[in-house]
């Protein structure tokens, strides 16, 4: 004997926000970035955490000054969460493409093609 369950269709909620990867998402003030660049550097934070501040003042709509006290404090914060997961997308794709230029070097001294 066979049972067959018949599932309810499932609704996708859209989201009308730019996804975490797309420039509009990851950038969308730079000046405000820069400043926040800034200020980190004036306190000489690593990149790591100025990169964070700078996607905290960009995307969460705080100041310069807080986006760094929140990326240096506060790891527990939703809004740190958030920008650190973009952060950590950023940095795996720029080292992704480090990678393939250097390995794409390598190749072009190999001959291979």
């Amino acid at each position: 004997m066979t049972t067959v369950t018949q599932q309810t269709p499932r609704t996708i909620d859209v989201d009308p926000e730019p996804a975490r990867t797309e420039p509009a998402y990851v950038l969308p003030s730079v000046g405000v970035v820069f400043e926040t660049l800034a200020a980190a550097a004036d306190l000489g934070l690593s990149l790591n955490t100025a990169l964070l501040a700078g996607l905290l003042a960009a995307h969460h709509n705080v100041s310069p000054a807080e986006a760094v006290d929140l990326a240096r404090y506060d790891a527990f914060d939703e809004r740190v969460r958030d920008a650190g997961g973009v952060r950590n997308v950023l940095l795996t794709q720029a080292q992704a493409v480090r990678l393939m230029a250097e390995y794409a070097d390598d190749d072009a001294v190999a001959g291979v093609r």
